[in-house]
């Protein structure tokens, strides 16, 4: 029998790296942890450009909630100045109705990309080959493994809180693998989260 490699390398990768988070928390002037009961922030970077964003949700009084959108574009020495926006968001929907769509959509409970790696590697295509030696037909066996690395794009942190308990997770490029691996339910709430960000609050549109 014999294994072979089938590996589909699409682009190279650049991510949001827990120190980057810290700095741009200093730079945003957030808290490096989520002080409110109900409150979830997704950041996003990554690629060969200077800019990441924060988008932020928190609940900071009973029945009072507020969701902003923080800009990052980061220095580079000789060319850019440090650049920062923050713009306030308003929601199609009830916020209580928003937070309970995340919460539906596993957000307290989803795993890094890192722990779901051999779903994305997907499963083997074995074949059978005949060749003849000597006069006898010998037949053999093939597997062939495809793995997919989408490397390039937009890597996501999640931090959610709510009540005592909260989540971390991190995804590289989620719809992009999503394409290829609709069917691995860790990929569908994580693209199903995106949604609910984009839908609701008319940000990070798709080209």
């Amino acid at each position: 029998m014999k294994k072979n490699y089938l590996i589909f390398i699409l682009l190279i990768s650049l991510g949001i790296k827990a120190q980057n988070i810290k700095l741009l928390n200093e730079n945003l002037n957030l808290s490096d942890t989520l002080k409110y009961s109900r409150e979830i922030r997704i950041y996003t970077g990554g690629g060969i450009n200077n800019y990441s964003s924060v988008f932020r949700m928190y609940n900071y009084e009973r029945k009072k909630w507020k969701a902003e959108l923080y800009e990052h574009y980061a220095e580079i020495p000789n060319e850019t100045e440090l650049i920062i926006k923050k713009k306030k968001l308003k929601p199609k929907n009830n916020f209580d109705f928003i937070f309970l769509k995340f919460l539906r959509s596993k957000v307290m409970n989803l795993p890094s990309q890192e722990e779901i790696s051999w779903k994305i590697h997907g499963r083997d295509s074995i074949f059978e080959t005949k060749t003849n030696r000597k006069g006898k037909e010998i037949i053999e066996y093939q597997s062939v493994y495809k793995s997919i690395s989408i490397l390039d794009g937009v890597c996501y942190t999640i931090q959610v809180k709510e009540i005592n308990k909260t989540n971390e997770f991190k995804y590289y490029n989620p719809e992009s693998y999503f394409k290829h691996f609709n069917e691995i339910d860790e990929l569908v709430f994580m693209v199903e989260i995106l949604n609910i960000v984009r839908n609701e609050f008319k940000i990070w549109k798709k080209s």
